[in-house]
């Protein structure tokens, strides 16, 4: 797991407490109602044989998340010029912030917050469908681009309007609550991983890592085929492949589950969790339990050599 850098830290922690009181329910996209674009949908399998389908818990791997340095700021300007839909130039390739381009102002704010910039694109296209324009929107859609700040049933935070101050909203809220989960192992909201938990559509959803408890605090919405994490997961994916990301198609065995590598106990998210010379476990006498779900290998329960029963993960050939 990557840990932050003591300038992450502390710019995380002197904004923490703001931007969980501001932004502790962000809520799905007024656009969202009307249906999802067709064009923001990612293939069921792609050019490479490579099959992709969503699981509600598990939308993006914890080191994807992380990833602050998945596209430069080069990147990200190239993409804009060129973007997924149909080649098309987005507006975001001329837009600048005091001089800036908005590349290099996201490349920058995503570094800071190690946060990987396809999830703040994902997340941005999700909310508002800015990324795919090609003329720029009014600025009443920019002043909530994020929609950072505006809980449902209230106004929008006036002092958050605006793009870049819509961007740095959106990063702090996703920053602070990771780190809160690494520290207190849930959001504020009570989202954790391992944890089941409703969504305001009235699912039951347990998150298999940290990034997915977050995202899911951001959005507490399924809305499968309509918005919300299922449209997330969708526009995630389209932009990997669009940029080559590899990374972030693939699925870590067991993530956070027996069978997965570990750093220490807190990376295993179920009862009895321990983490065993970097690979989760728990002790057993018989069975160990599965997990359904994209990744996820059975489970035995094995002698070891000093003769305890620890449940481990089965093999890919097994």
């Amino acid at each position: 797991m990557m840990e932050k850098s003591r300038l992450a830290r502390t710019v995380v922690t002197t904004l923490g407490v703001w931007c969980v009181l501001l932004a502790s329910c962000v809520p799905a996209s007024d656009d969202q109602a009307q249906g999802p674009d067709p064009r923001d949908l990612a293939p069921s399998v792609d050019k490479a044989g490579n099959i992709h389908q969503f699981w509600t818990s598990h939308l993006i791997s914890d080191d994807v998340f992380d990833d602050a340095h998945a596209l430069s700021a080069t990147a990200i300007q190239a993409f804009f010029e060129a973007t997924p839909y149909d080649g098309a130039r987005s507006f975001l390739a001329d837009y600048t912030i005091d001089d800036i381009s908005y590349a290099e102002v996201l490349a920058s704010l995503c570094v800071t917050f190690e946060i990987n910039p396809l999830v703040v694109l994902a997340t941005l296209q999700k909310e508002t469908g800015i990324v795919s324009k090609t003329n720029k929107p009014s600025e009443a859609l920019l002043n909530k681009a994020f929609g950072c700040g505006c809980p449902d049933g209230t106004r929008c935070d006036p002092t958050q309007k605006g793009l870049k101050a819509q961007t740095e909203c959106a990063l702090r809220f996703l920053a602070v609550h990771r780190d809160r989960v690494r520290s207190h192992g849930e959001t504020v909201t009570g989202w954790a991983p391992g944890k089941p938990k409703n969504v305001l559509d009235g699912f039951r959803v347990l998150p298999g890592n940290r990034a997915s408890a977050v995202l899911y605090t951001y959005t507490p919405w399924v809305l499968r085929n309509k918005g919300g994490n299922w449209l997330f997961w969708n526009v995630f994916i389209k932009y990997a492949l669009a940029t080559d990301y590899a990374q972030g198609l693939a699925i870590p065995a067991n993530e956070g589950f027996v069978g997965g590598t570990c750093d220490g106990d807190d990376d295993c998210f179920y009862e009895g969790g321990m983490c065993n010379d970097g690979v989760c476990s728990k002790t057993c006498t018989s069975t160990c339990p599965d997990r359904s779900g994209p990744g996820f290998l059975p489970t035995r329960c094995e002698a070891q050599d000093d003769g305890a029963m620890m449940c481990v993960a089965a093999s890919p050939s097994n």
